[in-house]
Order: structure tokens, then sequence, then C-alpha cells
């Protein structure tokens, strides 16, 4: 006797649901991702800007 394959109790309009949705939220965390690394490149850039500052501050004080 062949035995029958069970089916999934997912069915396949859910599966594809389930795929877009991962698709949804990988793309969107992407997004997130490379507003972060904008962020982080102004936040750098403030550092660097302040840090220049605190040296020229630095010299005039001497």
């Amino acid at each position: 006797m062949k035995e029958e394959q069970k089916k999934s109790p997912v069915s396949e309009e859910t599966r594809l649901s389930q795929v877009v949705s991962a698709q949804t939220n990988f793309s969107e965390l992407a997004q997130l991702l490379r507003l972060a690394s904008v962020q982080a490149s102004h936040l750098d850039d403030t550092l660097r800007k302040i840090n220049s500052f605190q040296l020229k501050a630095d010299i005039k004080s001497r």
C-alpha cells in the first residue's frame, strides 16, 4: 500500500501571504537600517565638528 501524503495544515494561500509578509518585513527592516546608517553618519559628522571645535578652543586657551 502506498502511504498517503499528509497535507499541510497551512494552505498555499496562507504560505504565500506569509512570504509576502516576510518580504515586506525585510524591506521595512532594510529601510530602517538605511535610515540608521544616515543618522549614524550625521552623528559622526557632528562629533567630528565638536572635537574640532574643542581642539581649537584648547589651542586658543594655551
